[in-house]
């Protein structure tokens, strides 16, 4: 399981995308400024981490068998974060103030990193990876990160666990 920092800093980049698209909106209204840069470097950074945590936690992770007695995706969570993303591109000029942006951003990360849920992380689907909610046959839900696409319950069989409601297939 992976321990609270690395949960923090995984639920942080499911929001680093917006830090691109902040910087790319406050270009074209205000040309370059250096806290652009940070921005852009920031969420590039961020990417990195996932990529390097989800490899982490593969390696590290003990398998266990999971049998499921359903599977679905979550996939289609994206529309959602797509509509999250364009949010700066069509703020008015000068309405939310940069310190109110990062105050929501940090906000965001607090409640996905200490609530049981996690959402659509579209760096994660950026390196190939699909969402499922699969409940156990004990009838526990579960949200299953997967590179695999899973078509039938018999395609979950041997798993990590990531948190406590997190499941990664390896």
């Amino acid at each position: 399981m992976l321990n609270s920092f690395l949960k923090l800093l995984l639920a942080l980049t499911a929001v680093s995308p917006v830090s691109l698209t902040w910087a790319i909106a406050d270009f074209s209204r205000n040309g370059f400024t250096p806290l652009q840069g940070y921005a852009v470097i920031g969420g590039i950074v961020l990417v990195v981490l996932c990529y390097a945590i989800i490899r982490l936690a593969k390696a590290k992770t003990t398998l266990i068998s999971f049998e499921a007695s359903s599977v679905k995706t979550m996939d289609n969570e994206v529309v959602a974060y797509v509509v999250t993303y364009l949010f700066p591109l069509v703020t008015p000029v000068g309405e939310v103030s940069v310190t109110a942006q990062l105050f929501v951003l940090l906000m965001i990360v607090f409640l996905l990193s200490t609530a049981h849920a996690f959402t659509f992380n579209p760096v994660l689907s950026m390196l190939g990876y699909h969402f499922y909610e699969v409940e156990s046959k004990t009838g526990v839900s579960y949200i299953l990160l997967s590179s695999n696409t899973i078509t039938d319950v018999k395609d979950v069989k041997s798993i990590g666990r990531l948190s406590n409601f997190l499941l990664i297939q390896t």
